[in-house]
C-alpha cells in the first residue's frame, strides 16, 4: 500500500512570497478582472446639476400616473349597493336649556312630564269605570270605595313606587306595618294602604277597547311613545354609541318571558339598550337616523339584521 506524501510545512515567509508574486513572476496588480463592466463610465456632476436633476425627478413623480399592476389592489370610490362611508353630521349635547341650579326634581320632570301624568290619569279612571260597569260589585267589596284620581295623587303614587324600588320589604303590606322592624314615615304619610292598592289595581296607560291585534305591548304603548319622544328631545347622542342587552327580572306569566342561565336574573324580559359614551340611554331610534353613528355591540359591529331587530321588530330600549 502506497504511503501518502508528506505535507509541506508552510511558514510565514512562504505565504508572503505567494501573495506577492504568482507562478509566472508577474505582479498581483497586473491581474485582469474579467468580471469588470467595460461599459461603466461614471460621470462627475456638480452640485447645481444634482439640484436640477432632483427637481426634474419630483416633477415627474407628480405628473406621471402609476402603472396598473394586476397584483396590487387599488382602492377606489364606493359605487353601486355597497356600504358607503357615512359622515357624522349630528350636534351632540343637550337640546334644551337647563339651569345650573336645577334640582333632581327638575331633571325628573324633563322625562316624566305633565302630559304623561295626564295620560295616566285619564286611562286609570277609564279602566276603573270599565271594570265597575262590567262587573257585579258586592257592598263589602273594596272597589265600592273607588273615587276618580287626579294628577296630584298620581305623582304621589309614582313617587311611592320609586321609593319602594329602593327600599325593599318582604311584601307590600310591610310598608304600612307598625312593627318596629318595618315602621317608616314615608308610605303612611303619603297615602293609605287601601287607596294605594286600589290605584295599583286600576293603574292603566291605554284603552282596553282599542287594543290592536298582534301588538303584545299595547297596554304600555302610549306611555312608551311619550317617554321615547322626551328622551329624543332632551339630548342628541354623539357619534359613538353602544348596543347591549339587559334583563328585567320577571317570573310572572308572560308570553315573551325568557330564561337565560348565564344572566344574574335568569327569568325576565330581555331588552336592548342604545347608550352613549356619557351614559345617556336612547330609548329607541329609527334605522335611518342611527346608521349615521358608530355602533358597537360588545366586541363587534352589529349587522344589518341586528339593527332591524332592534329598531323595527318592537324591541324597545329602557334605562
Amino acid at each position: 500500500m502506497a504511503s501518502r506524501p508528506k505535507r509541506l510545512k508552510v511558514n510565514d515567509d512562504t505565504v508572503r512570497q505567494l501573495l506577492d508574486t504568482d507562478d509566472s513572476g508577474s505582479s498581483f496588480s497586473d491581474f485582469d478582472d474579467t468580471d469588470e463592466d467595460q461599459t461603466y463610465n461614471p460621470i462627475i456632476t456638480s452640485d447645481s446639476d444634482e439640484q436640477s436633476e432632483t427637481s426634474d425627478t419630483e416633477h415627474l413623480q407628480e405628473t406621471i400616473l402609476p402603472v396598473s399592476n394586476p397584483g396590487v389592489q387599488i382602492w377606489s370610490n364606493v359605487t353601486g349597493n355597497n356600504q358607503k362611508q357615512l359622515v357624522f353630521n349630528g350636534f351632540p349635547g343637550l337640546k334644551i336649556n337647563i339651569s345650573a341650579n336645577a334640582t333632581v326634581w327638575d331633571c325628573f320632570n324633563l322625562f316624566f312630564t305633565d302630559d304623561i301624568i295626564e295620560l295616566i290619569v285619564i286611562e286609570t279612571n277609564r279602566n276603573a269605570e270599565q271594570f265597575l260597569s262590567n262587573n257585579r260589585i258586592s257592598k263589602s267589596s273594596r272597589f265600592t270605595k273607588w273615587v276618580p284620581t287626579d294628577s296630584k295623587e298620581i305623582k304621589l303614587f309614582s313617587g311611592l313606587l320609586i321609593w319602594m324600588g329602593l327600599v325593599e320589604m318582604p311584601n307590600l303590606g310591610n310598608y304600612w306595618s307598625t312593627k318596629h322592624r318595618y315602621k317608616n314615615y314615608v308610605a303612611q304619610k303619603t297615602m293609605s294602604r287601601n287607596r294605594f292598592e286600589l290605584l295599583l289595581r286600576f293603574w292603566h296607560f291605554s284603552d282596553n277597547k282599542k287594543a290592536p291585534e298582534g301588538d303584545r305591548i299595547y297596554k304600555i304603548r302610549n306611555i312608551i311613545d311619550e317617554i321615547v319622544n322626551r328622551f329624543q328631545n332632551v339630548m342628541e347622542p354623539g357619534e359613538v354609541l353602544a348596543v347591549d342587552e339587559t334583563m328585567v327580572p320577571f317570573r310572572g306569566r308572560l308570553l315573551f318571558r325568557q330564561y337565560i342561565p348565564g344572566k344574574a336574573h335568569k327569568y325576565g324580559v330581555k331588552l336592548f339598550k342604545l347608550c352613549g359614551t356619557n351614559g345617556y340611554t336612547q330609548w329607541r331610534g329609527e334605522l335611518h337616523q342611527v346608521m349615521r353613528h358608530k355602533l358597537y355591540c360588545q366586541t363587534h359591529h352589529p349587522s344589518q339584521k341586528t339593527l332591524q331587530k332592534i329598531f323595527y321588530d318592537k324591541i324597545y330600549l329602557f334605562i
